[in-house]
């Protein structure tokens, strides 16, 4: 096998010289490579930006980018085939503005993560994207530090992350067709947040809107899920049912479970669901169907 130095960005990044899908031979051994290690990283420049149709034909197939990956309304581009070779990024995913149905393209992606105690903390965040229906294509991601799914008016479910195990936070609003959470394969989170919401005003309701996944009916997934630290399910109008939570009783972590404004959520439900847990929720609880405790912000 040849190899040789060469340059990304202002980094020298070792690779091999054999074009994806070619078969190289080493002395008596033959190895085919799809994705030869090829690796993004510039000092000077933190965020590789694809923003235009040619610069995705002509990205390189990176298997690993050392920083952020921008990748924001490129007219025409319907798959994100370009990042087929992409094992892992060390920092943040932006998919924003893009004509996609699904994140097809992304089936090798593992793992969004920086070094522990790093800042900002490694992120995907998908937003924006106004013809996306699922997050397939995001089958073999295993962790990520951040995931948040924000405004994608035509996203059904999550059910795409089936590989998904360990995250730190995630965050899910503003999905008006979805109607599963999934994410059944998660083992460990610190918080997840389905429409958060933040508290400014002495007297009154939280300030800042809550943009909740309005054809959201029942909650359902996190079949796996073992470690919590805090749940938020906050302003999904429709939702009438938590029982996809009872599973929950056994988990370990601080049991944190907010519920605030989701306005067809039964307070006798929630007081049920309470019951089936084994333990008080810990979190707020107000503004629900019947509430009888208002959302005062301190």
């Amino acid at each position: 096998m040849v190899e040789s130095k060469r340059r990304v960005g202002l980094t020298f990044v070792l690779a091999t010289t054999v074009a994806c899908g070619q078969t190289v031979s080493a002395g008596d051994d033959t190895e085919t490579s799809d994705c030869p290690e090829l690796t993004w990283a510039d000092p000077d420049v933190n965020t590789l930006r694809v923003t235009t149709a040619s610069e995705a034909d002509t990205l390189p197939h990176y298997t690993h980018i050392e920083g952020h990956l921008s990748i924001k309304e490129i007219p025409g581009k319907t798959d994100l085939s370009f990042l087929e070779c992409l094992q892992e990024v060390e920092g943040q995913i932006g998919i924003n503005g893009l004509d996609l149905q699904s994140l097809a393209g992304l089936e090798r992606l593992e793992r969004v993560e920086v070094a522990a105690g790093t800042w900002p903390p490694g992120k995907i965040e998908v937003w924006g994207n106004p013809k996306l229906t699922s997050v397939d294509g995001l089958s073999g991601l295993t962790h990520v530090d951040r995931l948040v799914v924000r405004g994608n008016p035509l996203l059904v479910s999550l059910e795409g992350l089936s590989a998904l195990e360990t995250a730190q936070s995630i965050v899910i609003e503003d999905n008006d067709a979805l109607t599963t959470v999934g994410l059944r394969a998660l083992k460990s989170v610190e918080g997840i947040s389905i429409s958060p919401f933040s508290c400014e005003s002495a007297s009154g309701i939280p300030v800042r809107p809550i943009y909740g996944n309005n054809n959201l009916v029942e909650f359902d997934g996190l079949d796996s899920l073992e470690t919590f630290e805090e749940i938020v399910i906050a302003g999904n109008e429709n939702l009438k049912s938590i029982e996809g939570l009872s599973h929950l009783s056994s988990a370990t972590g601080l049991h944190l479970i907010t519920l605030v404004q989701n306005t067809s959520l039964p307070y006798a439900h929630i007081i049920e669901f309470e019951q089936q847990l084994g333990y008080e929720l810990g979190g707020w609880v107000c503004g629900n169907s019947d509430d009888p405790k208002p959302c005062i912000c301190f």
